[in-house]
């Protein structure tokens, strides 16, 4: 191994272990956790390198501080397709925006991001998985989960008003359990609603329609 190759190696394992170390923090283990596609792709093209020279698995896991097993995983899947400088400049500024997006709230769960950024984002995935980058590779690009990527590239569904069936409004009944008297309404869903008097009633179905 050349001093140039130890250099890269040393750079790499040191990259791999300040993502380990955020990862750590951000969970309670490292189980599941996965490393940037970027991070995997350079030690990928380094490992392939230092084979055609003849060093061996061991040696390269050795000095990249993964495992055998890891790197040789590493080594059966497909090289990524690199992004043109066009669209690896658009993913840095998308997620920026989403990055800063996020800062603007407490708590991320629950929250959606602006539709434009959204759109923007989806737009681009969209472009990235045509020119075939898995998804895994793009969700590290955008700096988002692969869940989140996949939910924003569902074609959207279309909301329109909430529709009513004609309901009437019913004296005492008898549902075998027990007597209930007074109107009753009843919605689409086939909930019942009981113990209105006929003017709440009628101001309940105004609101609704």
């Amino acid at each position: 191994m050349t001093e140039k190759t130890g250099s890269e190696a040393e750079q790499i394992r040191i990259a791999i272990e300040g993502e380990r170390a955020v990862q750590k923090a951000r969970r309670s283990n490292l189980r599941g956790c996965r490393l940037s596609s970027a991070l995997r792709e350079r030690a990928h093209q380094h490992a392939q390198a230092r084979l055609a020279a003849g060093d061996t698995s061991v040696e390269i896991a050795r000095d990249l501080g993964l495992s055998v097993g890891t790197l040789e995983n590493w080594l059966r899947q497909r090289p990524w397709p690199p992004p043109s400088a066009t669209e690896a400049a658009e993913a840095r500024e998308i997620r920026s925006q989403i990055e800063e997006a996020r800062r603007g709230k407490e708590q991320l769960r629950g929250q959606r991001l602006a539709v434009a950024l959204r759109r923007r984002a989806q737009e681009h995935a969209r472009a990235r998985a045509a020119a075939g980058a898995k998804l895994q590779r793009i969700a590290d690009e955008l700096g988002v989960t692969t869940v989140t990527l996949q939910h924003w590239m569902r074609p959207p569904v279309e909301e329109g008003p909430v529709k009513l069936r004609p309901v009437r409004i019913i004296g005492p009944i008898n549902n075998g359990i027990a007597e209930l008297t007074g109107p009753r309404l009843v919605l689409p869903s086939g909930v019942q609603i009981v113990g209105l008097d006929v003017d709440q009633m009628t101001t309940l179905m105004k609101r609704l329609g």
